[in-house]
């Protein structure tokens, strides 16, 4: 059986995110996900998709939020 340092469950966009930088550094490293490659069941898919309107970074995200939520061309 294979043994690692750190393991990585959910390969969303912050699951991964964190499994490579773990790689990049040098830490023995495995990652799991219930859901396949290109599975369209991820919480940036369909109904359950995260939209977040208030951007503190910058208000001129908000706009953008609020164009991609109603399926428009940015402003």
């Amino acid at each position: 059986m294979r043994s690692c340092d750190v393991a990585v469950l959910g390969l969303g966009l912050i699951g991964s995110a964190a499994l490579d930088a773990l790689l990049n550094a040098g830490v023995d490293a495995l990652g799991f996900d219930p859901l396949g490659p290109g599975a369209t069941r991820g919480s940036s898919h369909g109904s359950c998709r995260v939209f977040r309107r208030f951007n503190f970074e910058n208000e001129n995200y908000t706009d953008l939020s609020d164009a991609a939520h109603a399926g428009l061309e940015t402003p």
